[in-house]
C-alpha cells in the first residue's frame, strides 16, 4: 500500500524515511542534500509517499509536479528503501493522483532498473540522462 504523507504530520515520520531518502540521494551526484528535499516538501514543491508492506514501511517515494508551457508532468524524483521494485504496482496510485492534479504525463529520471521494473506497466525509455563532473 502507498500513501501520500501530509506535511502537517512530518514530525511523526518514521525514522526509516530519512534513511530511505539518504539512500536515494546516495545514487545522485551531490545535486541535493536531505535538507533540500525536506525544504521542498515543507514548501509543497515536492510530495512524500510511503510504501507499506504488511504493516512495515519498505520504501519512500518523492514526487514533483512540473509545469511545462504545454502540459503538467508528475516526476518521480527519488525512491529509497528495501524491496523497492517489488512495490512498483503502487506507482499506479501515484498515476491516479497525478491525473487528479491535472498532470498529462509521468516521468522518472533514474537508473535503468526503473525501465526493467516498469516495462510491463507501459513505461518506455524516452531520454537518457548522462553527466560528467568537471
Amino acid at each position: 500500500m502507498i500513501c501520500l504523507w501530509d506535511k502537517k504530520d512530518f514530525d511523526k515520520l518514521p525514522e526509516v524515511v530519512i534513511k530511505d531518502i539518504l539512500s536515494a540521494l546516495d545514487h545522485g551526484y551531490g545535486e541535493r542534500g536531505i535538507e533540500d528535499v525536506f525544504d521542498d516538501l515543507a514548501l509543497d514543491n515536492k510530495q512524500l509517499w510511503l510504501v507499506d508492506c504488511d504493516g512495515k514501511f519498505v520504501a519512500t517515494v518523492i514526487t514533483h509536479i512540473l509545469e511545462y508551457p504545454r502540459k503538467k508532468t508528475c516526476e518521480i524524483c527519488y525512491l529509497g528503501g528495501n524491496n523497492m521494485l517489488n512495490s512498483v504496482s503502487d506507482i499506479k496510485h501515484i498515476e491516479v493522483w497525478a491525473k487528479h492534479q491535472g498532470c498529462k504525463d509521468i516521468q522518472i529520471i533514474g537508473r535503468r532498473g526503473w525501465l526493467r521494473a516498469l516495462k510491463d506497466e507501459g513505461y518506455l525509455e524516452r531520454y537518457t540522462t548522462i553527466g560528467k563532473e568537471l
